[in-house]
């Protein structure tokens, strides 16, 4: 009887997973309302950074807490659920350069612990929550 090597269980998803571009589109049987990948995305960046989701959506800048805010908005959107600079900028009525900027900025302010530490956070929700999402499509 040969022992195989035990793998350990990380509570973390998978890096590596990506998902298509529906994948907060799914509508699921039951009473649980739909939600699309926008308004999920600014709710979880509205609730931590502790602004408004209109202020976020705004045509104009807004104050520096609102802006940093936005652009970890689209950095999630960029970076954890693999959506192009443009179709993040067509997502949130900004141009992909804008887009660009945003996730430079978030990348160089991640030294501070804390401003990563709340990145990390959202990027690993968005991850079990589209793990979630495609987990119960796929049953």
């Amino acid at each position: 009887m040969t022992s195989q090597s035990q793998q350990t269980h990380s509570p973390f998803p998978d890096a590596s997973i990506h998902f298509d571009r529906t994948w907060f589109e799914y509508v699921p049987t039951g009473r649980q309302p739909q939600i699309s990948l926008r308004e999920f995305l600014l709710q979880a960046v509205a609730y931590v950074f502790e602004v408004d989701v209109e202020k976020l959506t705004g045509p104009t800048r807004g104050n520096a807490s609102i802006a940093r805010a936005r652009q970890v908005l689209m950095y999630l959107a960029h970076v954890g659920c693999g959506l192009t600079q443009t179709e993040v900028g067509r997502m949130f009525q900004r141009d992909r350069t804008t887009v660009a900027h945003a996730c430079h900025v978030v990348e160089e302010c991640r030294e501070d612990l804390e401003f990563d530490h709340a990145v990390e956070l959202l990027e690993q929700t968005v991850q079990m929550v589209g793990t979630s999402i495609q987990t119960r499509c796929a049953a």
